[in-house]
């Protein structure tokens, strides 16, 4: 009689019989690679630069499938990762578009010999390099451009001396001025969801919206709006230096009408604030203290409730109109002292069916032709 096997005896016999598989005729099933990541040296094409500049990049399979993007390394190399049932894949940077193929195999190998199993499928034209070395030249400038203005932008927050340096500190970065643009679009839903009754519309002059010291600037502004916008966009285009700063001076009295705006605004005028906030706006500016100011100025509005804040945040002249959601964020910003959106409001009443309704949208316009008589004619 055999003594019985130990646990140890059995999983050798059972590890040998496993060994011994496959029998004659079977093949051996490769588990099949679900994905895999590797890095294709570009850097080692015939004729690269020693150097290489970082160039955004992206993979393709198919027609337009993007199934990778990244940046060039400064040794140029690209990280790709398999697709399975691909094996033609097209890389595209902003110097030069490549195709290879790789077959299945090459994934499970080590990234050197991975390098070597790859087939490029493009032909690259001999002076390819130029390409790669005007792209990194093209680069290289906009850093330098953005670092520079990186530094200007320091220097006007160590200085403060901006026309709207009464609005407090410059944020550290104008990119981020600690606006939350979720809750006003939160809030936007909000009033998009209130049940608003016209009827109980009252005309209410600035005064009893909010404070509006200096006022006469703001009524000389609304009379030549028109020619100070011409001016800040002049301006604007002599800061991008695409015209003679020289050219400002044929604007002497629209630069005095928009100082005294921003004395209103510097005062606490609300319809200061705003309209100052949509003229800046408007010019797109690219001075990134400008941009960094209308965030502060918004976030002014935000604070004091202005109404019309929320009219121009609200995307609603982008939309169809009149629609549905508009005529509601037009009736409850009317009730709540936007003059733009009496406009509007006022307009789609007149034309409702019911009279009491008509009449309250003649109400409206009535209300903004006495209390901002010139605003008609910003719109």
């Amino acid at each position: 009689m055999q003594p019985p096997r130990t646990l140890r005896q059995i999983l050798l016999t059972t590890l040998l019989a496993a060994l011994l598989l496959p029998t004659m005729g079977q093949t051996t099933a490769l588990t099949p690679i679900d994905t895999s990541t590797h890095r294709i040296h570009l850097g080692r094409l015939p004729g690269a630069p020693s150097s290489w500049p970082v160039d955004t990049y992206r993979w393709l399979v198919g027609e337009e499938k993007v199934v990778y993007r990244g940046d060039t390394t400064r040794a140029g190399s690209v990280g790709i990762t398999r697709q399975p049932g691909q094996t033609r894949y097209r890389l595209e940077t902003s110097s030069f578009k490549m195709e290879y193929e790789i077959a299945d195999a090459c994934w499970a190998l080590d990234e050197e010999a991975f390098q070597g199993c790859i087939k490029p499928l493009t032909p690259l034209p001999t002076d390819w390099w130029k390409e790669v070395d005007t792209h990194r030249n093209v680069r290289e400038q906009a850093e330098n451009e953005r670092k520079e203005e990186q530094r200007r932008y320091d220097r006007a927050v160590a200085a403060n001396e901006d026309e709207f340096a009464w609005l407090g500190t410059l944020p550290q970065h104008w990119r981020n001025p600690g606006i939350n643009f979720s809750e006003i679009s939160q809030k936007l839903r909000v009033f998009d969801q209130m049940d608003v009754n016209v009827l109980k519309f009252t005309c209410r002059s600035p005064e009893q919206i909010g404070p509006v010291p200096h006022q006469a600037a703001v009524t000389r502004y609304l009379r030549s709006a028109q020619q100070v916008r011409t001016w800040l966009f002049t301006r604007e285009l002599a800061f991008q230096g695409k015209v003679s700063w020289d050219a400002k001076t044929q604007y002497l009295e629209a630069q005095k009408l928009w100082s005294d705006l921003l004395l209103a605004a510097q005062h606490g005028n609300w319809m200061a604030v705003f309209l100052a906030t949509r003229a800046l706006s408007k010019t797109q500016s690219a001075d990134p203290i400008v941009s960094a100011r209308i965030s502060q100025l918004q976030g002014w509005m935000i604070r004091h409730e202005v109404a019309d804040f929320y009219l121009d945040e609200s995307g609603l002249f982008d939309l169809p109109y009149p629609s549905d959601k508009a005529t509601r964020l037009f009736n409850y910003l009317a009730l709540n002292g936007s003059y733009t959106a009496m406009l509007h409001a006022g307009t789609l009443l007149k034309n409702a069916a019911d009279p009491g309704k008509q009449t309250i949208g003649r109400r409206m316009h009535e209300c903004v032709r006495r209390m901002a008589p010139s605003l008609p004619t910003q719109f």
